[in-house]
């Protein structure tokens, strides 16, 4: 996937490329388990994923081969909870995401600090 752009508080912030791309969906060197962003730790009563408003209005469910890559592209505050692999779909389709954004990473200036505080990003 080449770099793209999400649009925060009315402006366009640049987003770098991902390092994997959709194509690897479907090849066996998929990891076993990816990271998405949450707004909040996991609790008892379920989880909420983190989505992302990309410059053409779509909305993105981030998504991270690894813990590591997903401190890199969202910073250590970033909450998260990880998921099989096989369910990479299913959760597109639960959080009603228009795309997957593969291992992005967010400037610092719209990176989620803790919980979300409800400001649109």
């Amino acid at each position: 996937m080449e770099a793209g752009n999400i649009r925060d508080q009315g402006r366009t912030v640049e987003v770098a490329p991902a390092v994997l791309g959709p194509e690897m969906i479907e090849a066996d060197d998929l990891p076993d388990t990816l990271h998405t962003p949450t707004a909040a730790p996991m609790r008892d009563d379920g989880v909420t994923f983190v989505l992302r408003t990309l410059d053409n209005g779509s909305r993105a469910l981030l998504v991270f081969s690894s813990l590591e890559n997903l401190v890199r592209g969202c910073g250590d505050d970033q909450p998260w909870t990880a998921f099989r692999s096989q369910a990479v779909h299913e959760f597109q389709h639960l959080a009603e995401a228009d795309t997957v954004l593969w291992d992005p990473v967010l400037a610092p200036e719209i990176r989620q600090y803790g919980e979300y505080d409800g400001e649109e990003r």
